[in-house]
């Protein structure tokens, strides 16, 4: 039974196939979008972005970031109650 229908099934995949070749040859010539502005969005990446002249073994400047972090990460801790005791291995 089912060599009736192996026909239609390369039929299908060949055409298919197809369809998806032109679908990415044509999305190749598709206009770049614009970098967006995410700082709009979440202010906290103010201080982050990067310069594309600089080095890559440079990091980005974090020093803005650390004591908003730090004093989020704080209260999150004090909300927990997190004792140094119950992060020791028994």
């Amino acid at each position: 039974m089912m060599l009736y229908h192996l026909n239609a099934g390369k039929i299908i995949l060949t055409i298919a196939g197809g369809i998806i070749a032109i679908f990415y040859f044509l999305s190749a010539f598709h206009p770049l979008h614009e970098e967006l502005d995410w700082t709009l969005v979440f202010p906290q990446l103010a201080g982050m972005k990067v310069d594309d002249s600089a080095d890559s073994n440079e990091s980005p400047d974090l020093t803005v970031l650390r004591p908003q972090i730090i004093s989020e990460l704080k209260k999150e801790i004090d909300k927990l109650k997190i004792e140094i005791e119950m992060l020791k291995n028994k």
